[in-house]
């Protein structure tokens, strides 16, 4: 307890910042000396003791000093001052201490409840108003939303710290208990401060902030505040509040819009983003009684934009326990969120007559939220909206037109439902739609409004839902989609900055079903429905799928935050599905919309890894460590991606080659047929769309496909067995399926059965490693030096002998040296005098290179200058002549296990590979293209990121995700087995060999689940690679060529040998 000794010191530096009075408060004249001492002293504590900070909790120096002085400083330095001191005190106790660790003893957890204390203890004093008046004010004196040039860098510094305070403060966890008797509830001191912080304008601020040129500075910390605002906020409670705004404005001129004037369904999210479904159902009220459950604690990025801005302490470790939390229940609340999505539409319905605002919407909520508590709810209520909203208003909606619509059981009507919505509201008027576009656009150009007299008030969670409700708009229309383009750049930019990518996963499965609700023009949200957006999703996707699958062989791993993350991913994908479809049923959209709409459409059909992204997750679905939520989302995201994809390819503007039969066939094995037979298993809670979606592949796999025998699973048979005994009712397709299934099943032979009753364990794709290694030569590299390369090496020699380094620099003993001139003499008629003189001294144990003895017989004087040159013209043939040799050689392996393989039936394996080179080589060529652009341009501005300029170009579109995206953060090229085949290819002995041959890095030396392809290869050498597989005209289809073609003629690119160049 040594530093509890040190109070006196401690109190007399705090004693020197001034002292309380009658009239307010008195600032020393040397307050600021006594700020960077204290600032100095917090950032070089001890960093497993952490006593300052805990003597200063013990003293309460943070209630007593810090906040008095902060509302009374004048000086614009002792603010920027305590701001920093504030930031670095109110950082997480994860960044501060392995908590996991240091909780094992006494002493630890007497640590750990000392700091809680201290960041409680400063919550609440951030309840008084008067305190986030200073930090807003101040925040508003550095935007300086007046001025056009750009922040200077203590202006953007300012700002920062600011922003990171505010983060800080909001993501402290409330005590149960409470710091102060005043406040009740278990939101009271966040809603206080929300209250107080929206009283004073910080909704301006953070728009403002999200469009000016430097957003880039604080766009990490700006989506983790968003997030902390929104972190008690269930989507059903704000979509439930946007409906009564948007309807206000039509109740006048119609008496009929009960049902016609809401907004085309936007369809739940479907997905609580926890990892078990127990906890799922508690997060309308965002499980903050728990400062472990605390729903937007934000990640390790705490730590890192902390001391970017040089006010977090060094040697911190990364923040990752809360990180889980955060966007776990996050996630919570924004999937849950839209698992009742639906029920908010429906119950919109009968609420828009009402003029409560929040109270009645409050009411309204009831049901929906103690239903939620059940079980069935995410199985009932999260069937995702995708056209599902008949059984949902069935249920919880009491609108009297709605109880007859369940009878029209054939499920294939349900996807039709939006469109008939929207049919709807086209009949109920064009002024009623006008008059909501006219809403919409006028709230757009005007000021943002302000909370109104709030300063006193102690708000309730309805106050806090309406003040973000109108956030929530204005957000959309003037910030959304800047933050959403400016995180992106800097995740693919930025690599040394560790960034969450839930947060922007969550950025976009959050705020998209508003946009469609509120019917925003397209421009707002254009960064969001992109093909950048949708490609980095599908890399990111296949990434966190291999990161899941290392995680789980690393014992003692926590899989939460991966698991959480894959899963925002899939419901992001789902999200941009869903509202691209709803956009262009939107009477409002104008041509020009129209055909950007079509054409992302268009370029998503023929990005192939999307749709085989939902193949490999389905594959690597494990049920002991993913939710059946995850699988439902999985297979349902899935079903929504192929009807997305079936429509645009009987558009005539289609033109692409992509085969939807081919596709589905990757779902025709046993493994995916697993898995939808344990989503199916929960067929009476599912929801009859849920039940569509399993029903519908299955119907393709069994029928087109012929696959039946992959249906002959135990778990499908059981649950068809279970459906057809119980009479459940479905539609006839799907009652015939399951009768011609079973008795199918009853008359095919017993053997036949047997073999298909297995379940295939799920792969572990670098199994491959028990396979032992081949022992090859060393794959040709792009300069034909590798022989050189292993001559120049150190090679051992005996006891008597130096090490030959091959530059002729190694020592040689005066008895070497004598015994060379003998050596010669013996040696010299013969035809390799050299390898004669290596081979003597080996006979004496003395090893030495060819290079060192020429050198040596030069230097002894045993042979001249026209005879040493010719003995290194000799050496420089011969390694050219071995080079050729091995190349040969190797080349000729190559094409035996080409044929080999080919023979055995295995020829679309070798396309496969080919493929992933050549969309490598065309992704290289790209990036490099544009590598040289952007240094030649020297009119860009300096903010602009070298990402920004990429993507100006419409050629991002033709790029394979995967490959792009690894190249762009520097890292190897993984050769992603999508299917079943395809992982069962590469377990395969031969093709291993190949793939080594080719200089493929195997999953054992890179650590990685996947083969990969080396990312420093050039694009001349891995079109030669490709070349060397296959003749690349014979396999290439005609689509691929003419990506080549394009690229070759944008960049006047020189194929080496295999391809004619093009200027």
């Amino acid at each position: 307890m040594e530093w509890v000794l040190r109070s006196p010191q401690i109190h007399s530096t705090f004693s020197n910042l001034g002292f309380l009075h009658a009239d307010g408060y008195h600032v020393n004249e040397n307050c600021n000396a006594a700020l960077e001492t204290i600032l100095h002293n917090i950032l070089t504590e001890d960093k497993y003791l952490r006593t300052y900070r805990r003597s200063i909790s013990f003293g309460q120096n943070i209630k007593k000093d810090l906040i008095p002085l902060l509302i009374h400083a004048k000086e614009d330095a002792t603010i920027e001052l305590l701001i920093r001191i504030l930031v670095n005190l109110t950082i997480p106790i994860e960044c501060l201490l392995s908590v996991d660790v240091i909780s094992r003893n006494d002493f630890g957890r007497h640590t750990i409840f000392e700091i809680n204390n201290l960041l409680a203890s400063t919550k609440v004093a951030f309840t008084d108003h008067r305190a986030t008046k200073v930090v807003i004010d101040f925040l508003k004196k550095n935007v300086d939303c007046e001025q056009k040039s750009k922040l200077t860098s203590e202006q953007c510094t300012n700002i920062s710290n600011s922003l990171l305070l505010l983060r800080n403060i909001l993501h402290i966890p409330e005590e149960p208990s409470g710091q102060s008797p005043s406040y009740n509830g278990p939101h009271a001191v966040q809603n206080q401060i929300l209250w107080n912080i929206f009283s004073q304008s910080i909704d301006k601020i953070l728009i403002k902030l999200m469009i000016i040129p430097d957003a880039n500075k604080w766009a990490v910390t700006m989506v983790q505040l968003i997030a902390l605002l929104y972190k008690d906020q269930h989507v059903v409670t704000l979509h439930k509040l946007l409906n009564l705004w948007i309807e206000a404005s039509l109740s006048e001129s119609s008496e009929d819009n009960e049902s016609n004037t809401s907004p085309p369904d936007r369809g739940s999210d479907s997905s609580p983003m926890c990892t078990s479904e127990p906890t799922s159902d508690s997060s309308d009220t965002g499980g903050s009684g728990k400062s472990n459950d605390d729903p937007n604690s934000v990640n390790k990025d705490w730590d890192a934009s902390s001391q970017m801005n040089n006010t977090s302490e060094n040697g911190n470790p990364p923040f990752q326990t809360t990180e889980e939390k955060e966007s776990d229940n996050e996630d919570k609340n924004n999937s849950i969120e839209s698992n009742n999505d639906e029920n908010v539409q429906s119950d919109n319905g009968q609420s828009t007559t009402c003029s409560g605002g929040a109270q009645a919407n409050r009411n309204g909520q009831a049901q929906p939220s103690s239903k939620s508590e059940k079980k069935t709810v995410i199985s009932e209520n999260s069937d995702c909206g995708y056209g599902t909203q008949i059984e949902n208003q069935e249920s919880i909606s009491t609108s009297s037109n709605e109880d007859e619509l369940p009878s029209k059981k054939p499920v294939h009507q349900k996807p039709h439902n939006p469109k008939q919505r929207v049919n709807n509201k086209a009949r109920s008027g064009v002024t009623m739609q006008d008059r909501k576009r006219k809403k919409i656009v006028k709230r757009g150009k005007s000021n943002i409004i302000n909370v109104q007299g709030l300063s006193h008030k102690t708000p309730t969670d309805d106050d806090i839902s309406n003040v973000l409700k109108e956030f929530t708009v204005d957000f959309l229309l003037k910030g959304y989609n800047s933050l959403v383009q400016t995180l992106h750049n800097q995740i693919l930019s930025n690599l040394q900055l560790e960034i969450d990518t839930s947060h922007f996963f969550w950025l976009v499965t959050y705020f998209l079903k508003f946009a469609t609700q509120i019917e925003l023009d397209l421009e707002n949200v254009s960064s969001v429905l992109s093909i950048d957006i949708v490609s980095y999703l599908t890399a990111e996707g296949v990434n966190l799928c291999e990161q899941f699958e290392l995680a789980i062989k690393l014992d003692g791993n926590d899989l939460k935050p991966n698991i959480r993350r894959l899963h925002l991913v899939v419901t992001a994908i789902r999200e941009i599905i869903q509202a691209i479809d709803l956009y262009k049923k939107f009477s409002h959209i104008c041509k020009e919309d129209q055909e950007a709409l079509l054409k992302l459409q268009l370029k998503m059909c023929e990005t192939e890894e999307l749709r085989s992204l939902l193949v490999l997750l389905l594959r690597h679905y494990n049920p002991k460590y993913h939710s059946k939520q995850y699988l439902q989302d999985v297979i349902v995201t899935n079903h929504i991606l192929l009807m997305f994809l079936d429509s645009a390819m009987k558009l005539p503007e289609y033109n692409g080659s992509t085969n939807m039969l081919d596709h589905i066939r990757q779902f025709a094995s046993s493994e995916i047929m697993y898995q939808y037979g344990l989503l199916l298993e929960d067929y009476a809670g599912n929801g009859e769309f849920v039940n569509d979606c399993i029903f519908t592949l299955m119907h393709h796999v069994g029928g087109e496909l012929e696959s039946l025998i992959t249906l002959f699973q135990p778990k499908i048979l059981k649950t068809f067995t279970s459906i057809w005994k119980s009479e459940f009712e479905i539609c006839d397709d799907w009652s015939d399926l399951i009768e011609y299934v079973i008795n199918t099943f009853i008359k095919k032979p017993h053997s036949l059965q047997s073999t298909a009753n297995f379940r295939l364990d799920i792969e572990n794709f670098d199994d491959v490693k028990i396979v032992p290694k081949p022992t090859v030569s060393p794959p040709a590299q792009s300069k034909p030096d590798t022989v050189e390369a292993d001559e120049k090496k150190p090679t051992t020699k005996s006891n008597t002998s130096c090490v030959s380094n091959g530059k002729g620099e190694s020592r040689w003993t005066e008895d070497e040296l004598s015994s060379l001139s003998w050596n010669y003499m013996q040696c010299s008629a013969l035809p390799d005098v050299v390898g004669e003189i290596i081979t003597l001294y080996k006979e004496d144990g003395i090893i030495k290179s060819r290079d060192s003895v020429i050198k040596e017989l030069y230097t002894q004087n045993l042979i001249n200058k026209e005879d040493y040159d010719k003995f290194v013209k000799g050496e420089n043939d011969r390694n050219i002549k071995t080079v050729q040799v091995m190349k040969e050689m190797r080349d000729d392996e190559i094409n035996k296990l080409c044929e080999q393989l080919t023979q055995d039936g295995k020829s679309k394996f070798l396309d496969w590979v080919q493929k992933v080179l050549l969309e490598t080589c065309f992704a290289k060529i790209y990036l490099d293209k544009l590598a040289r652009k952007s240094e030649g341009d020297s009119t860009i501005e300096e903010n602009e990121t070298k990402l920004s300029k990429l993507k100006k170009s419409n050629d991002l579109h033709i790029l394979s995700p995967v490959s792009y995206h690894s190249l762009l953060m520097n890292q190897s090229i993984p050769l992603v087995p999508w299917n079943c085949k395809q992982a069962s290819i590469c377990k395969d002995l031969k093709f291993l060999q190949l793939l080594h041959k080719l200089g493929f890095h195997m999953p054992v030396d890179s650590g990685k689940v996947f083969i990969r392809i080396p990312h420093f290869w050039t694009a001349d050498f891995l079109y030669d690679v490709a070349g060397k597989i296959s003749p690349i005209d014979k396999c290439l289809a005609p689509r691929l060529i003419q990506k080549a073609v394009m690229l070759i003629n944008t960049t006047g690119w020189k194929w080496c040998k295999n391809h004619k160049s093009t200027k």
